[in-house]
């Protein structure tokens, strides 16, 4: 499973990874393995920096605004007192739901 970072990288450039991900299956398809040519190694640098914007993008999220605040405790009350429909009993799942709810939140925010 791909982690947060370089989930968030993939989204913020795309072709980059499609690039690497074309590149590799290639080469194993040939039996080969990324190696270290010049423009691997480019390619490789432009990976590096686009899961450092993305680290940093998570590390700025990282401190909720009062209004992901206020969304992830409505939501989390609404699993455990008010029967809402994404409950399942298991905190751990249940959480995800409250997260999903607070960046939910924080997407529609302005600048």
């Amino acid at each position: 499973m791909i982690g947060m970072i370089e989930r968030v990288a993939r989204a913020i450039e795309p072709e980059t990874f499609r690039r690497q991900d074309i590149a590799i299956k290639f080469l194993a398809s040939a039996g080969r393995e990324w190696e270290g040519s010049p423009e691997q190694e480019t390619h490789r640098v432009k990976i590096g920096e686009a899961l450092a914007r993305a680290r940093a993008a998570i590390e700025a999220m990282k401190e909720p605004t009062d209004a992901m605040k206020l969304a992830g405790g409505f939501k989390c009350e609404a699993i455990m007192f008010e029967d809402d429909p994404d409950g399942t009993g298991v905190v751990f799942n249940d959480m995800g739901h409250v997260y999903k709810a607070m960046v939910k939140v924080a997407l529609q925010e302005g600048p």
